[in-house]
């Protein structure tokens, strides 16, 4: 139940976001529109515009995706535009979350692989935490790391499950044109469910282990 009312809600984000990218590429495919920018501007503007603007755009679709999963989850209505607005507004943490788990995550892959993946279980719950927690970037690693700790082989074990499954997954679909494209947009945010139910499940363990 939770999967399909996040997968309703997800397309209807995506619906809505994907009207101002139809926009913004029509206005510089619009014509006479080269014409007004100039010659020496006419690549460099119109590709630096949709570049920045699809790196946004695709920032954005995922941390919708995580907004809907949380909220769903957790049993509280929310629309798209309610998704949208929360999601923009956690927009800047989630980005640096990101970006430093991953800078950390590369670096450990460069030294031997294994702290890498030790990195990447360490760090995988922090956007769920900046999210639902509204937590600045370093308290979101930090917290993350907490809350495996102690779990850290269950944890992986759990995360490989999914991999696997997530690569068997898009290998079938592959394998089916239009269909394969169309489910795997519909099935993206089963891979940010699970490990938010992971992430919950673990919540309540060490709620219990601290109360015992």
């Amino acid at each position: 139940m939770y999967f399909l009312k996040i997968v309703l809600l997800n397309f209807g984000v995506t619906l809505a976001l994907m009207l101002p990218i139809m926009l913004l590429v029509g206005l510089f495919s619009g014509d006479g529109m080269i014409e007004k920018i100039g010659p020496a501007t006419t690549i460099f503007i119109p590709t630096i515009v949709l570049a920045l603007g699809a790196a946004v755009w695709g920032l954005l679709m995922q941390a919708t995706i995580v907004v809907s999963v949380t909220r769903v989850v957790s049993g509280e209505g929310l629309g798209v535009k309610e998704t949208i607005i929360i999601a923009w507004g956690k927009l800047g943490r989630y980005f640096m979350t990101n970006l430093i788990s991953g800078l950390i995550i590369a670096v450990g892959f460069i030294f031997l692989i294994i702290p890498g993946i030790v990195f990447g279980v360490w760090y995988i719950f922090a956007q769920y935490l900046v999210i639902t927690q509204n937590l600045r970037p370093i308290q979101a690693l930090k917290a993350s790391k907490k809350l495996v700790s102690g779990h850290f082989w269950p944890v992986l074990g759990r995360l490989a499950g999914i991999i696997l499954f997530s690569i068997v997954l898009q290998v079938a679909l592959g394998s089916v044109k239009l269909f394969g494209v169309i489910a795997t947009l519909l099935l993206s945010p089963f891979y940010v469910l699970v490990p938010f139910l992971l992430f919950e499940d673990l919540k309540k363990l060490n709620a219990k282990t601290s109360a015992a």
